[in-house]
């Protein structure tokens, strides 16, 4: 899929991007064989009939293609994590108490349904996904083994540096295989050491390249051209940088950094390439072990840094041990501190 989407890009010149969250909610890998339909036919048919297979759709946001999951294939991936039969009777006030996490916008609040042993939500992936992430983040919380494999939630989901030791090991048999090492609250480290490739003859298109040098180290590239369009990188410009031999990560810096764009491994042998800044505002859910009583002053403090305006719901929880926080990922690096220390530095 993560190829296919390159070589259209660069062959049509219409950038088409991934929502790689809505994939994962799905339980669709981008880097899996993807059957694609015979005959002859336009590149937007091709597409869309490829897509389909796969319970995915493609849509036209502004100046680019977004491929996602399709609502039924949303809806069937998080099914399980929706059921809360495994909390017995503290569902309901689970539901009460993340509530603040799942809700968004206008949405109404969740409820909890006792003759489906379900928690209800609004009406739109988004706020499916949050849910089916948010309740697997309070079953490792609490202990108990979460309904979404790991290579899932990985990416978005996982314990803050101030969470209790080993808490994530709970889990270690539905981690995927290579992906034991990411950090907490799963950071995506830069692309580092390995090959990049035989040196170039002739200029090649940015799509083309980064999808070589990926190729090379057995991964694939997802990039977010809304972010990379923005600083002025296309799929079909023409590059040609210098290449001795030099690491994958120093190739890539040298392709991309000049437009402020990094390339990111994001686990599961994917590569992600966009901006730091877009890179630090992605969402995850965390948590941290907090002093006893020390919910409010955390609440107060929180509000602040994010820049709530009043009314707006701040998408955090705390018990006497723990808070779990929806955030951008700048401000989830910075619990540890905002914990410890009493202070949140922007």
């Amino acid at each position: 899929l993560a190829d296919l989407c390159l070589v259209l890009s660069q062959l049509t010149t219409v950038p088409i991007e991934v929502e790689l969250i809505s994939l994962d909610a799905a339980a669709i890998r981008v880097n899996d064989p993807l059957a694609t339909p015979a005959g002859w036919m336009s590149a937007s048919q091709w597409i869309e009939q490829s897509l389909a297979a796969m319970g995915m759709s493609i849509a036209v946001v502004d100046d680019r293609l977004l491929v996602s999951a399709s609502p039924e294939k949303v809806t069937d991936g998080t099914r399980e994590a929706l059921t809360m039969d495994d909390f017995g009777d503290d569902a309901a006030e689970v539901v009460q108490w993340i509530s603040p996490l799942v809700l968004a916008d206008d949405d109404p609040p969740p409820s909890w349904n006792a003759s489906t042993r379900r928690i209800e939500v609004a009406d739109h992936l988004a706020a499916r996904m949050r849910a089916a992430l948010v309740l697997d983040a309070v079953r490792m919380i609490r202990g108990k083994t979460p309904k979404m494999e790991r290579w899932r939630s990985r990416r978005w989901m996982g314990p803050g540096p101030l969470a209790p030791a080993g808490l994530d090991q709970v889990v270690q048999e539905r981690v995927a295989p290579g992906a034991e090492g990411q950090g907490v609250f799963a950071e995506w480290p830069l692309v580092g050491d390995g090959p990049s490739g035989p040196r170039l003859d002739s200029p090649r298109t940015a799509a083309g390249l980064v999808r070589s040098i990926a190729a090379e180290n057995g991964a694939v590239v997802l990039v977010a051209w809304h972010d990379s369009m923005r600083l002025g990188l296309y799929p079909n410009d023409l590059m040609m940088p210098w290449n001795d031999s030099r690491p994958a990560g120093a190739l890539l810096d040298d392709l991309l950094g000049e437009f402020g764009i990094q390339a990111r491994v994001c686990g599961e042998n994917v590569w992600w390439v966009g901006s730091e800044a877009s890179y630090d505002r992605l969402e995850v859910i965390t948590w941290v072990s907090i002093p006893p009583q020390s919910g409010e002053s955390i609440r107060s403090r929180l509000t602040q840094a994010l820049g709530l305006q009043e009314g707006q719901v701040l998408p955090f929880a705390v018990d006497d041990h723990n808070l779990l926080i929806r955030c951008p990922r700048y401000i989830a690096r910075q619990l540890a501190r905002l914990v410890s220390k009493g202070n949140l530095q922007p």
